[in-house]
């Protein structure tokens, strides 16, 4: 499998009526497969290398 499909921002109605947002990949292909799925305290749309690029680089040097 090399082609996913990618839906930014796709609505997930709870039970108690909060709709929470989330980034789907999934295969193009029909088939059954596994989820995999994270959250993260501080948003979907934050990615550490932007906030602290400084760190970012000296870990880059210790895990290239």
């Amino acid at each position: 499998m090399t082609n996913f499909l990618f839906e930014k921002d796709v609505g997930i109605a709870m039970s108690d009526g909060i709709v929470l947002r989330a980034n789907v990949f999934r295969p193009a292909d029909d088939g059954n497969y596994p989820v995999v799925m994270a959250m993260g305290l501080y948003g979907k749309d934050v990615h550490f290398r932007d906030g602290f690029s400084v760190q970012w680089e000296a870990l880059k040097t210790i895990y290239p």
